[in-house]
């Protein structure tokens, strides 16, 4: 064969190597699903005992996260009675906790205590095996991303002794809250998406979060007498504070929940600073009035972000002895 010819077929093998691969290049990927913080609290570590299927050799690994709607799950090594924190924010439209410890036996695959959050964007997040009764959310509650849902627990399959972590998964929100989706990917704030055998350390500190400074009275009025006074809190929250909807509202015992105070005359006061920032004190001041009948009265204040979420419940009060 002439070399001129010889040159020529090897540039046509090369030229349909080139294409045959440019054919059989990979589409990049949809977007990981972000926004979400490691579903445990702020500054604790938990190993990662199981990534999604996507990332196993499913053929040798035979997990349990190479079938289903689990191939983007995460296994986190969760004990029993360790707190699980909201991942996002969201509204639980499902919560099973009527189960108790299980096994690695199948017959328990649909003895699973579980919690949807459904984030209100099409998505919700999945917590699994969550302890008997440990839940302190209810269904249709507002939930804030770092919030407190439940504790880890060993409920459904779980194989090991006694086989107890958190199964995490995020999913196109299912119906009837019941879990029949696919999973899709995700990446964590802190974490991105975390190899297994590694234990990454949570920033799952909630948007808005406040902790009491001062301001609490006890004071003695007469009938009409007015008492100035101001509550403060502290912003110990990763999101700032709006004077347009930061708030203290009424809570119970006395009033009950978002009720007019006898005291105030209202049922919320609001924050005098235009914005607090993460770290900062807000101040929010009224007025108290004495009560037209003698005797002792108090009035329960709680922040809230109006329209968004309660925050921390200390239990604060003012008292004003009315004489």
């Amino acid at each position: 064969m002439p070399k001129r010819s010889a040159a020529a077929l090897r540039g046509c093998i090369v030229a349909i190597c080139v294409l045959t691969r440019l054919a059989f290049v990979a589409t990049p990927a949809q977007a990981a699903y972000g926004d979400l913080r490691l579903p445990y609290p702020p500054g604790r570590a938990y190993v990662v005992t199981q990534t999604p299927g996507a990332y196993q050799n499913c053929a040798r690994s035979g997990g349990s996260h190479c079938i289903g709607n689990d191939i983007w799950a995460y296994d986190f090594g969760l004990h029993i009675g360790d707190q699980i924190a909201a991942a996002h924010a969201g509204t639980v439209i499902r919560y099973v906790a009527g189960f108790g410890i299980g096994s690695c036996d199948p017959a328990f695959r649909n003895d699973a205590n579980y919690i949807v959050l459904d984030h209100g964007d099409g998505y919700s997040s999945i917590y699994w095996h969550i302890s008997y009764g440990s839940a302190s959310v209810a269904p249709g509650q507002v939930v804030a991303q770092g919030h407190p849902i439940a504790d880890a627990g060993a409920a459904g399959i779980v194989c090991g002794s006694p086989g107890d972590h958190l199964h995490f998964a995020v999913e196109p929100t299912p119906a009837n809250g019941v879990s029949v989706t696919t999973s899709v990917q995700i990446r964590f704030d802190e974490a991105g998406e975390p190899a297994a055998g590694t234990a990454p350390v949570s920033a799952n500190r909630p948007r808005f979060s406040a902790a009491y400074v001062g301001g609490s009275d006890w004071v003695i009025l007469g009938n009409g007498e007015r008492h100035p006074t101001t509550g403060l809190w502290r912003n110990t929250g990763w999101g700032a504070w709006s004077q347009a909807n930061s708030r203290l509202g009424t809570f119970g015992p006395e009033p009950a929940q978002d009720q007019v105070s006898i005291l105030t005359g209202a049922n919320r006061v609001g924050q005098s600073q235009a914005v607090v920032a993460p770290g900062e004190v807000a101040s929010y001041p009224f007025e108290i009035v004495g009560p037209a009948t003698p005797g002792i009265y108090r009035v329960y204040l709680r922040p809230v972000i109006d329209g968004i979420t309660w925050m921390e419940n200390e239990g604060v009060f003012w008292l004003v002895d009315r004489r």
